[in-house]
């Protein structure tokens, strides 16, 4: 074989070898391009939906107030029916008839505030569970999936540093529940019951338990004890700061 055609041989491998790099390189960029832009679209898809559920609790925020102000409406004109019965009842009842229709009428104003106590509590429980199933219609379940992980890395996070007072769990415990929206991975679950056994300083079963009313995150009961990391307690909290 001739000098040249080595020479030409060499020359060939080297542009196939070229060849070979640029192609792959091209191949390599383009996914890392397709990549990109599906990361960009989760992104821009959480950021709207995210803005789609502040708009809906700013929405039940103000469905619930126009509830309480009706409430506390209705409750004001009960407070001046009652006071004009009581007046009209001492000017003309007996004493004896005096008292004891005074006594029912004070059990009435009693029954008045535990009703209106109870349609607030209505309103405020149901404008976070409104907003929890609007959350889980909203979002995709990449994206719950996401926040699953992340509500449940906080409260491991959170449980660490939180002391659990005797007075919380008594000595003939025999169980804790771990309750949360996807089941646990074994990895999860074996840290969790290590963190539990730990604070208790003593052996009791840990019972692991999928809820996926939760949505996200995570619940853990120790007796009296509860470390609350679910959805529904984040939603609570900033229902809470906006209305504050």
């Amino acid at each position: 074989m001739q000098i040249t055609d080595i020479l030409v041989l060499l020359l060939l491998q080297g542009l196939f070898f070229v060849l070979l790099a640029v192609v792959l390189r091209f191949f390599f960029f383009r996914q890392v391009q397709i990549s990109l832009a599906r990361l960009r679209a989760l992104q821009e898809e959480a950021a709207v939906k995210e803005a789609m559920i502040r708009d809906e609790l700013a929405r039940v925020e103000k469905q619930r107030d126009s509830i309480i102000e009706a409430a506390n409406a209705e409750a004001a004109r009960w407070k001046a029916q009652v006071k004009k019965e009581i007046e009209e009842i001492r000017s003309s009842a007996e004493t004896a008839a005096f008292e004891e229709r005074a006594a029912i009428v004070e059990n009435g104003h009693k029954e008045l505030a535990r009703q209106e106590e109870h349609m607030r509590r209505t309103a405020e429980e149901g404008s976070v569970d409104l907003s929890v199933a609007m959350v889980s219609r909203l979002l995709s379940a990449e994206v719950l999936a996401a926040t699953d992980r992340e509500y449940v890395r906080e409260l491991f996070d959170e449980f660490k540093t939180m002391q659990i007072d005797s007075s919380m769990a008594r000595k003939d415990l025999e169980a804790a529940f771990v309750l949360s929206a996807r089941p646990l991975d074994l990895a999860e679950m074996t840290a969790w019951r290590a963190e539990i056994l730990s604070k208790l300083n003593r052996d009791i079963e840990v019972l692991f338990t999928v809820a996926p009313e939760h949505v996200c995150g995570i619940l853990v009961i120790i007796d009296a004890f509860v470390a609350d990391g679910t959805l529904r307690e984040k939603l609570q909290k900033i229902k809470t700061v906006l209305t504050q």
